[in-house]
């Protein structure tokens, strides 16, 4: 697999999530999620319930609250394909890049 090379940097501080992130033109912009004007459109479509059968338990400092491994699904529909070139092995690349942000951002 190949992947094309450019540089995806997301960083945290006092003040929120910092990114910066190239331009189509090659040059590079640093920008605070919260100066984002334009909202996305982003939608969940988990059906969520009231389920509260799981006990809960007060977490403990430095607690794995999922065990070692967790599995997950990711799905991308054809517009993330497009955005990535259309290629397959971009839109791969582009949700792994994805979910080291969410790692980095659990982790903090």
């Amino acid at each position: 697999m190949r992947f094309q090379i450019w540089v995806q940097i997301l960083f945290a501080d006092k003040d929120g999530n910092r990114r910066i992130s190239e331009n189509a033109d090659g040059s590079y912009l640093l920008f605070k999620d919260l100066d984002i004007l334009v909202p996305k459109d982003i939608h969940c479509f988990v059906d969520e319930t009231n389920d509260s059968s799981h006990a809960e338990t007060a977490p403990r400092p430095n607690q794995r609250m999922t065990g070692n491994c967790v599995q997950v699904y990711v799905e991308c529909d054809y517009k993330s394909y497009q955005d990535n070139g259309s290629s397959v092995p971009n839109t791969e690349e582009w949700v792994a890049e994805l979910w080291n942000e969410v790692i980095t951002l659990y982790e903090k």
